[in-house]
């Protein structure tokens, strides 16, 4: 498997794993200066042949001890590998710049509120402009659309002042 270990950290983990048998190597060539390499573990129940191995790559034969069933493996490095890891951190990198720059956008925008007298007379502008009685236009039209749809009743609570706590809990 590759690696992101040196093979000194891997060979490490012979002592607090159920791998009796480990391989580390580590990477050579285009950016190997980036930690990692190629490591091969494995318990008793398995006999692994090295049949060729380098800085890159790990050809093997494999036999299960129970079965003998028997079958040939290879790892190898692929820079490629380590290039699309590369550029996920650095598009995470950019992301992570997107994103404070979207928040620095955002808070020049708006001013936060956090007192509730503030928040009440803000959201109280902002309905007050939003329902102010302008000049109503095809009365006759509308009227004709609603008329019958309304009781008394439902008319008497829609003409209903709303109280402070009722917005409040609207906002909530």
């Amino acid at each position: 498997m590759e690696t992101r270990k040196k093979s000194q950290e891997v060979m490490r983990l012979r002592y607090i794993g159920s791998f009796q048998n480990i391989i580390g190597m580590d990477f050579n060539g285009e950016g190997r200066q980036m930690s990692g390499g190629l490591a091969c573990l494995w318990d008793n129940t398995i006999d692994v042949d090295i049949l060729s191995m380098s800085f890159n790559h790990l050809d093997m034969k494999i036999t299960m001890k129970d079965s003998n069933q028997t079958w040939s493996g290879t790892a190898k490095q692929d820079a490629t590998n380590r290039r699309c890891f590369a550029k996920a951190k650095e598009e995470e990198a950019n992301l992570g710049e997107l994103l404070k720059l979207e928040e620095v956008w955002w808070s020049q925008r708006g001013i936060k509120y956090e007192d509730k007298e503030q928040i009440e007379n803000v959201m109280k502008e902002l309905f007050e402009r939003l329902f102010k009685v302008e000049e109503t236009i095809d009365v006759k039209e509308t009227m004709d659309v609603i008329r019958g749809r309304i009781n008394e009743e439902r008319y008497a609570i829609l003409n209903e002042e709303f109280t402070k706590e009722e917005v409040l809990q609207a906002l909530q």
